[in-house]
This record gives C-alpha cells, sequence and structure tokens, in this order.
C-alpha cells in the first residue's frame, strides 16, 4: 500500500524563475516534470533549487502505528532531482536522513548541499551527515514507488558516508569536496575525500568515521 502526497505548503523556485516546485509539483509554466512517488509518503519538508538545474528535497514517510505504538516505522528522506542534457528532472540521489523519527517529528533539515560528482550532505539539529558516491557505476534501476531499498547505500552506489554531532547549522560544499560547517568563528573544514577535518585550513585530523551500515546494524 502507498500513501497519497498531500498539500504541504513546501515551495522553492529556481533563481532563474524558470521552475517551481509547489506543494509537491514541479513546473515550468503549463509543463509538469514527474517527481518520484515514495512508498508510505507523508508529506515534504524542505525543497530548495541549487542553481537553476538541481533541486533538494526531503521529506516524512510513516506507516500507520497501532493504538499501542508497537507497529509501523516513521523516517525521513533525501532526495536530489537534476536536469539532464535533454531537460528532464532525473533522480540522481535518494537517502536516508532519519532512520526513526517520533510521530509528530517532521524531518526539516537546516542545510543540504549537492554537487554533481556525487557528493550529498545535510545538517539535521546541527548535526551533519554525508554520502560520497563511487567514481565509476552501473545506472541505478528504481522503478515506483520508492522504497527503503532504493536508497543510494543499499544499492551498492555509496563509496563512503560519515557523520558527525553538533557542528551547526549551516553548511557549504567548495568543488564538491570541501565542506564548511557552522558560520564565522568556529567554522569547521571537512574534506570528504581525505576524510579529515580542519578549523584553519591548513592542520588537518583524520575523521574516524562509522560506516552507515555498521550504524544501520546498531539500530536494529
Amino acid at each position: 500500500m502507498t500513501s497519497e502526497k498531500t498539500t504541504d505548503g513546501v515551495y522553492a523556485e529556481s533563481p532563474d524563475n524558470s521552475w517551481r516546485f509547489t506543494d509537491g509539483v514541479l513546473h515550468t509554466g503549463t509543463t509538469r516534470a514527474v517527481v518520484p512517488d515514495v512508498d508510505w509518503f507523508e508529506r515534504w519538508t524542505y525543497a530548495e533549487f541549487l542553481g537553476n538545474d538541481q533541486l533538494v528535497l526531503a521529506l516524512n514517510t510513516g506507516q500507520p502505528y497501532d493504538d499501542y505504538g508497537s507497529l509501523g516505522s516513521r523516517q525521513g528522506f533525501v532526495m536530489v532531482l537534476q536536469l539532464d542534457a535533454h531537460q528532464r528532472w532525473e533522480l540522481v540521489a535518494f537517502e536516508w536522513g532519519l532512520s526513526s523519527r517520533d510521530h509528530d517529528e517532521a524531518f526539516v533539515p537546516d542545510a543540504i548541499v549537492w554537487h554533481r560528482r556525487g557528493v550529498l550532505a545535510w545538517l539535521y539539529k546541527g548535526n551533519l551527515e554525508w554520502h560520497v558516491r563511487k567514481a565509476e557505476q552501473d545506472g541505478a534501476i528504481r522503478v515506483e514507488p520508492l522504497y527503503l531499498g532504493d536508497r543510494d547505500f543499499e544499492l551498492g552506489l555509496t563509496a563512503y558516508s560519515g557523520e558527525l554531532y553538533d557542528v551547526g547549522h549551516e553548511m557549504s560544499l567548495d568543488g564538491g569536496r570541501i565542506l564548511t560547517v557552522g558560520c564565522g568563528e568556529g567554522n569547521r573544514l571537512i574534506d570528504v575525500d581525505a576524510k579529515a577535518q580542519s578549523t584553519d585550513g591548513h592542520t588537518w585530523t583524520p575523521i574516524h568515521h562509522v560506516h552507515l551500515e555498521q550504524r544501520v546494524h546498531a539500530d536494529e
């Protein structure tokens, strides 16, 4: 069973005003683009255009709970859509943002960044998570609706992942490699390829990140 999309009020507009994402609909003029359906979709919680050809989204999913709250699974996801060479929007990233959330919790990231080389990162409640996709990969085969097993990590598209806690609420990505997290003094630089961090850009220390697979197993 797949839940229906509902009006949620999430809105975003591309910098050149050509594309709009309104209440789950991606359109330009009278032309609508297809946004993938997600199993047990609940509502969109975040939308932002990164330039004119990239759209990052967040959403809530949730299976119904019984009266005692012992059944069901409520989660948050991050999705990235990108215009291809034929000016069609394609799904290029789909990941868990929150594997388990409270009944009334909305997964609204502080920030999401994406780079075409396959770097996806987001902040949620000040905590950072990032994924770097494999340099060479076969095309992911996904059919709608998207299920948990359609995440990039589960499809074997992810080279490595990492996470850090309590790092800030603002973020930028330079060259698809260096994340800057925080604002003003106390910024933290993260080299996603070298898996290292720095506070001054000169001295770097290794990040002993938790591989996502280990974290998922720990949650079970």
